[in-house]
């Protein structure tokens, strides 16, 4: 999983990518090495993504070629423009329904590997429900703010509680 900055077919050669997944609507076709496979998952990194059932499509299309690329030996990148939001949704669908891992759980291996992973809210949603129908269960639980009009998964209540202990130290 990357951001698109990071996408040389000789870098991707160099790795042993076999199959490219670009989950952008913005970017062109993503230069991927001979005899790489590519699937173009356009995806916006927006609420209507998920509200409108796109992120759920991505996430049957791209587990399929990310268990393809697995199962024939080789290896998938999957990237959207910063590799913190939908790439990271699209990996997190494929640890659910493939390796059958709590969603909460996978997220933490995520971050472990990549700390700046954070999928939007609305995405996490669909993620939710996607852990419901694979698993039978969810592990994640979307948590209201307090003042905010919004709601953030609870794999997110740290980071957040730590950003408002910042803001009221240095608040002047």
């Amino acid at each position: 999983m990357c951001g698109a900055a990071s996408l040389r077919p000789g870098v991707l050669t160099a790795l042993g990518v076999t199959h490219v997944i670009n989950c952008t609507a913005e970017l062109p076709d993503t230069p991927v090495p001979a005899g790489a496979s590519l699937l173009r998952v356009p995806l916006l990194d927006a609420d209507s993504a998920a509200e409108n059932g796109d992120l759920d499509a991505a996430l049957v299309a791209s587990c399929d070629a990310i268990e393809d690329a697995a199962q024939s030996g080789g290896r998938a990148l999957v990237h959207c423009i910063a590799g913190i939001s939908r790439s990271a949704a699209l990996v997190l669908g494929y640890l659910v329904a493939v390796h059958r891992i709590p969603l909460a759980t996978a997220f933490a291996l995520l971050r472990g590997i990549r700390p700046v992973a954070r999928p939007r809210a609305a995405f996490f949603r669909v993620l939710i429900e996607w852990e419901r129908r694979h698993l039978g269960c969810t592990s994640v639980t979307m948590i209201d703010i307090p003042g905010w009009a919004c709601q953030i998964p609870d794999v997110y209540a740290k980071e957040y509680h730590n950003t408002l202990r910042f803001e009221a130290r240095y608040k002047r």
